[in-house]
């Protein structure tokens, strides 16, 4: 294939995709953006109202905290799974350095937030992810630099000095003054200062170039597909349009004779999606007035193409500007042509149809709701204008000039003796009583469609008398539709988070330090698997925060419960790093993005070690023996004990016979005046009593131990 034939096939796809959006998807993107704008309907009537019902807005921003929350509630939301045992590390460690990428070396949060409104708003959000290189150009000031300063600065590589004056150091200066002596000698000056005296001030061009992850939102009118395309991934064709300055064309490599010949952007493209999105805002055709600034219509294509004559179609990337789609070259002739691997594209849209890749919107839901709402609205409006302001027929006795001044409580002057006859009201009757239950009745049907009810929009007064658990209820299941559509948009996330592995894996040709955990990481994804699978966790966003607390709370308690059924850490059930998962989905739950401040890390690899100390894999056969012979000891141990209860109570009745024969004695001698045989006798039984409750205590001890063994056999089964 040739360049005409490349040229004439580009040509054709991006005509054939302009149509298509023409004819089915701008009209309604553009409807789409005025509605959300709440813009007139253009069949206002003036003296009437002209009130805008504002429903599409109303559902998208209802919908999106949820949405946002549940890619963005966890800093792992979405992670990397290992294709074999060797991935294990590389998983871990690309899953934080993906998000780091995302949210560090982008701006995360802002690509969520303008993705998925793009999607909700105008049936598909479109993002683009690259590796780029584009070299980065510093223009920097020095002064005051001495010669081995400015040695140094010249010796760094890609340093271009723009400008350089040589002077007097302030302090050479300073002494040449002082002494009376020329400034273009240096004889008199100490050593120190005829070695610095002399200083340079230079302005320098450093050009950088460092590789990284970009990632942009792509406006959906500037995103081409074709027409038969059921996904990002099996389309024949793909463009990215924008305009681009004549200076930034030159600057990225093309051949400036070509550029400079290439005729201005006409600024028509996408005309009405670009004006609705625009609206009041200035005119977007560029201008004439610096033909460096002009800009140009440029398409970065993505087709399936055979051009190596293979009879293989592969994917091409072609860069083509202007109306006539030439084929940018660059300043060495060679055309912008070039077989890539995958394209840069990452799609979402809220509401799938099978077999297409434009799905439907939020809008196409609730457009023709919000035109008979504002309709409906207007009526009312209009009914009460003129029920407060009735029309009346007047007389020609009346004065005009008063009848049209209608101020409160002005008087209007009549040339009669009696007013009667002479103003006749024109009555309106109220129609607000049937107005209203229709506003109702279609508010209704917008929550039956959407799923967003007004109790999620805001707090209804009627709520308040219902009670807490019927409210979250009535908003779990509203949550349903959001829960869906965040399902529907994990797979493009998983898709760009796919692109983000492929592109780090290809492109990061060195390591690289990032500060992960309060820590500084160095990341070497030379070494992935590329092919490692991506899973998107968007379950943390499902139910109201105090359901979503209520769950984690319950999957620590059957988590804390198999700890203890199982006598530890050590398995089966459950290990360490479960424990440590279920605290961290709790904390989430609660609001906190990361608990690496309160947790610590415990990987698979540490809970193993943890079981194996723990001696958690006896043998099964063994295990058995061990529990048969404990319950035949503990048998044996209960049996004792029963024993030596009863051993101990006949015991102590026997002590009690005696402690009161011993005290009836001493009684006795206390009467017949035996004083001292009776102190005597009360000390001997003194110490008898404080032996009898040292013995008595360490019984106590022996048989709770006991007690405590027998229950453990009972619970575990005679495992000890």
């Amino acid at each position: 294939m040739d360049e005409k034939q490349l040229k004439a096939a580009i040509r054709s796809q991006i005509t054939s995709a302009t149509g298509y959006l023409s004819d089915e998807i701008n009209q309604a993107r553009a409807d789409a953006m005025r509605d959300y704008l709440g813009e007139p309907l253009g069949n206002e009537i003036e003296g009437r109202s002209q009130v805008i019902s504002t429903d599409t807005q109303d559902v998208i921003e209802s919908i999106m905290p949820d949405l946002i929350q549940v890619f963005t509630a966890s800093d792992k939301a979405v992670r990397y799974e290992p294709v074999g045992p060797e991935d294990e590390a590389g998983a871990a460690q690309a899953t934080e350095y993906a998000n780091y990428v995302w949210h560090a070396d982008n701006a995360g949060f802002t690509i969520f937030h303008d993705w998925f409104k793009d999607a909700l708003l105008q049936k598909t959000g479109i993002i683009k992810i690259w590796w780029d290189e584009t070299d980065k150009v510093e223009r920097r000031q020095y002064t005051g630099l001495s010669a081995d300063h400015l040695a140094l600065l010249m010796d760094e590589k890609d340093v271009e000095v723009i400008e350089h004056d040589e002077r007097w150091s302030e302090e050479a200066e300073q002494f040449l003054a002082d002494n009376g002596l020329a400034r273009t000698k240096t004889a008199g000056l100490p050593p120190e200062l005829a070695q610095q005296g002399r200083v340079h001030d230079v302005t320098i061009k450093r050009k950088r170039t460092a590789g990284r992850i970009r990632i942009e939102n792509v406006p959906p009118e500037d995103f081409l597909i074709s027409r038969r395309a059921k996904s990002a991934d099996d389309a024949p064709f793909m463009a990215h349009f924008r305009t681009w300055t004549q200076s930034e064309l030159i600057e990225a490599g093309y051949d400036t004779e070509q550029v400079k010949d290439l005729p201005t952007g006409s600024g028509n493209f996408y005309n009405e999606e670009k004006t609705a999105r625009y609206t009041g805002e200035a005119d977007l055709d560029s201008s004439e007035a610096d033909r460096a600034t002009r800009e140009i219509d440029v398409y970065e294509c993505y087709l399936r193409i055979d051009w190596d004559g293979d009879d293989i179609a592969e994917l091409r990337k072609v860069m083509v500007a202007g109306p006539s789609h030439e084929i940018l070259k660059f300043k060495g002739g060679e055309l912008d042509n070039e077989a890539i691997s995958d394209h840069p594209f990452a799609s979402i849209t809220p509401i799938r149809m099978p077999h297409k890749f434009f799905g439907r919107s939020m809008h196409d839901l609730v457009q023709d709701i919000q035109r008979i709402k504002t309709a409906l609205w207007r009526q009312a409006l209009d009914n009460a204008y003129n029920v407060n302001n009735a029309r009346a027929a007047i007389s020609r006795k009346v004065s005009m000039e008063d009848y049209l001044d209608n101020k409160v409580g002005g008087p209007i002057r009549i040339d009669a003796d009696t007013v009667a006859g002479h103003i006749q009201p024109i009555i309106s009757a109220p129609i607000g009583n049937q107005i209203y239950p229709l506003l109702e009745y279609v508010d209704t049907i917008r929550e039956t469609r959407t799923g967003v009810n007004r109790l999620s929009q805001g707090l209804d007064p009627d709520a308040l008398k219902n009670t807490a658990t019927g409210i979250n209820q009535l908003l779990g299941r509203a949550q349903q539709r959001t829960l869906l559509i965040a399902q529907v948009f994990a797979f493009g996330v998983r898709d760009a988070f796919k692109k983000i592995l492929r592109l780090s894996t290809e492109h990061q040709d060195k390591a690289r330090v990032i500060r992960l955990r309060n820590q500084w990481v160095e990341i070497d994804p030379r070494s992935w698997n590329a092919e490692m699978d991506v899973t998107v966790d968007v379950g943390l966003g499902r139910g109201t925060r105090d359901q979503q607390i209520m769950t984690a709370s319950k999957v620590i308690e059957a988590t804390m419960a198999l700890v203890g059924l199982q006598g530890g850490l050590n398995g089966p059930f459950i290990y360490a790093h479960h424990v440590r998962n279920a605290y961290a989905k709790f904390y989430e739950s609660i609001g906190i993005k990361s608990a690496d401040s309160l947790l610590a890390d415990v990987s698979e690899e540490m809970s193993a070690q943890i079981a194996q100390q723990a001696g958690q894999q006896p043998n099964p056969e063994m295990m058995q023996a061990q529990v048969e012979q404990g319950k035949t000891e503990m048998e044996m141990q209960r049996m004792q004990m029963d024993g030596e209860l009863k051993t101990a109570e006949m015991q102590s009745e026997h002590e009690i016979k005696v402690t009161a024969q011993q005290l009836e004695h001493i009684r006795k001698l206390i009467e017949f005046g035996h004083k001292q045989e009776a102190a005597e006798a009360k000390l001997q039984l003194d110490a008898y009593i404080a032996n009898r409750k040292i013995e008595v205590e360490q019984f106590k001890a022996v048989s709770a131990a006991r007690s405590r063994n027998l229950q453990a056999v009972q619970r575990y089964g005679g495992r000890v």
